[in-house]
């Protein structure tokens, strides 16, 4: 058995009698818990699941009087071997300690890698709802990501991000026109890494305040992801700090729920594989444990010398070598751990994960011709976007730099944002009006273009399945030279609820 993942955080409490409530809330919401997974068999040593799987139960108790704790370890049987998930809670006279180790094992001597996909316990999600102040260091624990609306926010989490007593990084989802990769990722994450990351949501006004004050380097925006580890230094280094750009993130996904799949599985792995060796218990349970042995060594101590029971002082002294042996024999269980960590590690240099972590995002480049803008939008908003067959015939009627080619990229972009909406519902209003709301220059044909068989025969390009007449399009640049004069037309197709993009090139 190896330890795959660790988390642990503690809280205050105003009194003794308050720490003593919160104590057995705690215990009430564990034992819910196990309840849940299924039925406790008689003596309290096992738990049958509703699919048949028979899993062992633990439990262990002590209390002296410092404080006092338990921990229930529940061993259940998995298609690899099996899974342990140790479960303790500590009070002191004002402090609560809660820690949960998870453990998978192979089947036993056999030498091959655990693979796991490791994910929060729902038990420590409801611990954390609890309300009892819990925190890692100076950060404050939540299963809910915390939002960030207005410009001047952006100070107080550019705060937050340099604080020299932050113990957990932040993952930072930002907006863009409102929306995000995919509806409800940043609960999904909060509630996927309660104990080991903070998720803030962002809007495209915090956002760019954020570019504005610490620069394009920290910046997060435009539905990109971000993950801020705790600043080694005053500053720390931008490149420490991995970003997905919805560019990376839609890469290769067939929708927006698979890319925000495959982020959530990203930085779920990362973080729990990090928790194994970086997060440590409180002091309290081995403090409280201690204390406990201390006070029953020396009750029986005093009771043996007072009776010259001899035999009864040379039992105690064994017992005490057995927990010195104990002791080391979880020294042993560490050190097996680490080699079978190492091994493990080996493997995966020799043999890399066929799933695939998503790779954090090369700083791209802005597209630097219109060729280049628009293949880069064929690829990132294939699920948004059709384009025509005489796009590309449109592309060569422009200089290269027309446009300019990021600002035409950039309006592709809010095309694919338009579907996305569209797919959702009514906008309320037509296309026109929602892209003119968001400061994208778009507009109809006039009626005399409408009514000239001519001008509209000029307009009549490939919709990804046969010719059809445009009329709808949008403006990147005006008072321009004819041939850097760019239009992108544009129409909606039910059918496929897509954008269908009939022409970028210059004006007809």
């Amino acid at each position: 058995m190896r330890t795959v993942a660790q988390l642990a955080f503690s809280a205050l409490r105003e009194s003794a009698e308050n720490c003593s409530a919160s104590y057995e809330s705690a215990v009430r919401a564990i034992e819910q818990w196990i309840n849940a997974k299924g039925s406790v068999q008689a003596g309290g040593s096992a738990v049958r699941y509703p699919d048949g799987r028979e899993a062992v139960l633990e439990s262990n108790s002590v209390t002296c009087a410092l404080g006092r704790a338990k921990s229930w370890k529940l061993t259940e049987p998995t298609t690899e071997g099996r899974f342990m998930t140790e479960v303790s809670i500590a009070a002191s006279a004002e402090e609560l300690a809660f820690n949960c180790v998870l453990t998978a094992g192979g089947p036993g001597g056999v030498l091959v890698p655990v693979s796991i996909d490791v994910r929060c316990p729902q038990v420590v999600r409801s611990v954390v709802d609890l309300s009892l102040g819990w925190r890692v260091g100076e950060t404050v624990v939540r299963t809910t990501p915390v939002p960030y609306r207005t410009a001047p926010e952006a100070a107080l989490l550019i705060d937050i991000l340099r604080r020299p007593g932050r113990a957990l990084p932040v993952v930072v989802v930002s907006e863009h026109r409102g929306r995000v990769l995919h509806p409800q990722i940043s609960e999904a994450l909060a509630r996927e890494l309660t104990g080991l990351a903070i998720v803030m949501q962002i809007s495209d006004q915090t956002s760019w305040e954020l570019t504005r004050i610490l620069g394009r380097e920290w910046s997060c925006y435009r539905g990109a992801i971000r993950l801020y580890w705790p600043f080694r230094n005053a500053r720390g280094d931008p490149r420490d700090h991995p970003l997905w750009t919805s560019q990376r993130l839609l890469e290769d996904a067939s929708s927006t729920e698979e890319a925000g799949s495959r982020i959530r599985t990203t930085l779920r792995r990362r973080l729990f594989g990090l928790s194994a060796f970086a997060v440590e218990p409180s002091r309290l349970f081995e403090t409280i444990r201690r204390a406990a042995l201390d006070e029953e060594l020396a009750q029986r101590r005093n009771l043996a010398q007072e009776h010259h029971d001899f035999q009864d002082l040379l039992e105690l002294y064994a017992q005490e070598e057995q927990t010195l042996r104990a002791e080391l024999e979880r020294e042993h269980e560490t050190s097996r751990q680490l080699r079978q960590d190492l091994y493990n590690l080996q493997a995966r240099l020799v043999w890399r994960d066929s799933g695939g972590d998503l790779d954090p995002s090369i700083e791209s480049p802005l597209p630097t011709t219109v060729e280049e803008a628009v293949d880069r939008a064929r690829k990132v908003f294939s699920q948004f976007l059709t384009f025509g067959d005489d796009v590309g015939d449109g592309v060569r009627t422009l200089p290269p730099d027309a446009g300019p080619p990021d600002k035409i990229y950039d309006h592709l972009q809010v095309l694919a944002d338009l579907a996305q909406v569209r797919r959702d519902g009514p906008i309320g209003c037509g296309m026109v009006q929602w892209l003119s709301s968001g400061g994208v220059p778009a507009s109809g044909e006039s009626e005399t273009i409408r009514n000239s068989r001519s001008e509209m025969a000029k307009r009549r390009w490939h919709d990804g399945r046969q010719r059809k007449e445009f009329e709808l399009h949008l403006k990147t640049a005006e008072a321009t030279a004819p041939n850097r004069c760019v239009r992108i037309y544009f129409d909606w197709d039910a059918a496929s609820e897509k954008v269908v993009i009939g022409w970028v090139g210059k004006h007809p």
